[in-house]
């Protein structure tokens, strides 16, 4: 059995859908394949970030997670991903940048 999410007023199979990890400044920092095994949104966070501690402190620092269809990953994000590096600096919690 397949599992259907509902994104932008369509149903598609999950399977066919990425979780793409955003920094805060809006720059994409990385994805995750859903057919891979990654169901959820928390375990597409564990892919990134194995510990609670470094979710958590991620999450503190304004990252956050989208899941998308691969058409809009490809068309959308990819191709800012190939700037390989974030342009922007990242702040930390407690203001310092990264």
């Amino acid at each position: 059995m397949r599992l259907m999410v509902e994104l932008d007023g369509a149903t598609v199979p999950l399977d066919d859908c990425e979780y793409v990890l955003w920094n805060p400044c809006g720059c994409p920092r990385g994805v995750t394949i859903c057919r891979y095994g990654v169901v959820s949104e928390e375990d597409a966070w564990r892919s990134f970030f194995p510990t609670k501690r470094e979710r958590d402190r991620e999450r503190k620092r304004g990252l956050r997670m989208e899941l998308m269809t691969h058409e809009r990953w490809v068309a959308e994000v990819m191709p800012l991903m190939r700037l390989r590096e974030c342009p922007h600096q990242l702040a930390t919690a407690d203001g310092e940048a990264s």
